[in-house]
């Protein structure tokens, strides 16, 4: 059997994902990281970024049919959701 509604309410009001995230944590735009995984013209990779006192990876695609390989500069100048970005080559 399912325990019943009334032990676990439910939040009268959803928050946005972005309100998860601490007022003191870093924005990634304008940031500049390293290519982990290659970006095909047509389709994503990785980027890692130094942020929050430590490296933190996020899923990226790049702008304008731009291929950037792997170690290659780049810089962040999108954020679509909470671990995915736009980046240029730098």
């Amino acid at each position: 059997m399912f325990p019943s509604a009334a032990l676990f309410p439910r939040a009268t009001a959803r928050r946005p994902c972005d309100s998860l995230v601490p007022d003191d944590f870093e924005s990634v735009l304008g940031k500049q990281g390293r290519i982990s995984v290659a970006i095909p013209a047509a389709g994503a990779g990785q980027i890692i970024i130094a942020l929050n006192g430590g490296s933190e990876a996020f899923t990226a695609y790049c702008l304008g049919g731009e291929e950037l390989a792997t170690n290659a500069p780049a810089v962040v100048v999108e954020q679509t959701g909470p671990r995915t970005v736009f980046v240029t080559g730098c």
